[in-house]
């Protein structure tokens, strides 16, 4: 499974279901989903990563039209990116769990984290 989440100094909004390929089109429809564009009027900053989707042409026309400008931000960086930190924490919560041997299996051996 795939999603889509944000945080933010005042909460986290709730997390979307992503595809599982998600290509530039259902990005865009994430964002209009999480009505991004309220958020941005509570004075909110939109950072997005480097990733195709998010700097595809239609993506940046989309962002313009609709005035969201996002924060620059340098590649290869996933150490300054929080949603990482989030990501990482599920994983770890979904191996306590047992999900992936639940649910056919999973890949987390790159997690180095204790999770006692």
């Amino acid at each position: 499974m795939h999603f889509w989440g944000a945080t933010s100094y005042n909460g986290i909004p709730p997390l979307l279901k992503a595809p599982e390929r998600c290509n530039s089109e259902h990005y865009i429809q994430l964002l209009q989903t999480a009505g991004i564009q309220s958020l941005l009027n509570l004075g909110l900053k939109f950072v997005d990563d480097n990733a195709p989707i998010h700097r595809a042409k239609i993506v940046g026309d989309w962002k313009q039209k609709n005035g969201i400008a996002a924060v620059p931000w340098p590649a290869h960086s996933p150490d300054l990116n929080p949603i990482e930190n989030v990501s990482v924490y599920i994983e770890l919560q979904l191996k306590k769990m047992d999900v992936y041997g639940k649910f056919g299996g999973g890949n987390y051996g790159h997690l180095e984290h204790d999770t006692e």
